[in-house]
């Protein structure tokens, strides 16, 4: 049974349930200037008397009281005003054990301030999240937001792949998040050449499932650097799922698209540049045959940062509708790469 508390519908998404950490960069704050000012004592105090738990741990009516008075605590950092938001953003810096507080009180300072100041916090607050302790939509919505802020998220997705157990639910479509697919919002939303350095990265990480999502999310990048490390990655310890959907990435297919096409080059990198701006005439390409179809038969090798650029605007928001249009440019892309025989020495033929 889930226990959700929103009050922003991007940013305040806390769920409690039964469902490691990426160090980052924060500015040196003492915890004793956390409690110099009377009002900021007041704020530590409540912190230290509500938080310390562990969501998954408790019982459902332990987690309704703690929620209680988690929305008090919320109610008395804003009725300090600035010096509340000062405060909250020290106690999230100097917190070192609490993997719930930093995630509910990064939650607490965006919908109270989104600085860049306060971005920066945010950041540093989130990479320290236990995401046993929450559900993992609510994390990777606040990644997101964070990148479409301009700051660089790479941090939290590893500390995402690295978690050792990681489980969402989006009730609005209702749709289930497991690792594959959480890391399929966070790195298709990156450049490509951002998303492909760290992926390589996770190769090499002790834990087998950060391990084999990465190799899969590699065969989705479908990039030379992707397929270079993919060709020289030993696949015995991948499940076989995975090895099966890198295959259909790595293994030549010939594809043979003859017109007449519906669309010119033109037309189809025009309809690729409207990316993510749906609504009236436009509602996406997921599904759309004859775009399909006029896109693999026309686009050229120069072509392919429009393709992939358009792919990544793709994943506007955390839902299945975006993930199809997603999965609908990967297939276009794939079989473009196909038509055109590229990476041949990297690929399987």
């Amino acid at each position: 049974m889930l226990y959700a508390r929103m009050r922003n519908p991007m940013l305040r998404l806390t769920i409690l349930t039964a469902f490691l950490s990426v160090p980052t960069s924060t500015p040196s704050i003492g915890f004793a200037t956390v409690i110099t000012k009377p009002a900021c004592a007041q704020i530590q105090q409540e912190k230290s008397r509500i938080y310390g738990f562990h969501p998954s741990r408790i019982s459902k009516e332990e987690q309704k009281s703690r929620s209680n008075q988690m929305d008090q605590f919320w109610s008395s950092v804003k009725s300090q005003g600035q010096s509340g938001r000062e405060c909250l953003k020290q106690l999230i810096l100097a917190e070192q054990q609490d993997g719930f507080f930093v995630f509910d009180g990064t939650s607490l300072l965006m919908d109270m301030d989104q600085s860049p100041a306060s971005l920066e916090v945010a950041l540093a607050g989130l990479s320290k999240t236990n995401l046993k302790d929450i559900d993992s939509s609510g994390y990777i919505r606040m990644a997101l937001f964070l990148f479409h802020k301009g700051l660089e998220i790479t941090p939290l997705a590893e500390h995402y792949m690295i978690a050792q157990e990681v489980k969402g639910f989006v009730p609005q479509h209702a749709m289930r998040l497991d690792r594959e697919t959480g890391a399929f919002f966070l790195y298709g939303s990156m450049p490509i050449t951002t998303a492909d350095q760290s992926l390589v990265r996770m190769l090499s990480v002790p834990e087998l499932p950060a391990r084999s999502t990465a190799a899969l999310m590699l065969s989705m990048s479908m990039t030379e650097e992707s397929y270079t490390a993919l060709k020289s990655l030993p696949k015995t310890f991948l499940p076989e799922q995975i090895r099966i959907a890198i295959e259909k990435s790595t293994k030549y297919q010939s594809i043979q698209e003859s017109g007449p096409f519906k669309m010119t080059r033109a037309e189809v990198l025009n309809v690729l540049s409207r990316i993510p701006n749906y609504g009236g005439d436009f509602w996406g390409v997921a599904g759309d045959k004859e775009f399909t179809k006029s896109a693999v038969g026309t686009l050229a090798y120069g072509d392919l940062p429009a393709l992939r650029e358009a792919r990544r605007r793709s994943l506007s928001g955390l839902s299945d509708e975006a993930l199809h249009e997603y999965f609908a440019l990967s297939h276009i892309l794939l079989r473009v790469i196909n038509r055109l025989d590229l990476y041949g020495e990297l690929r399987d033929h």
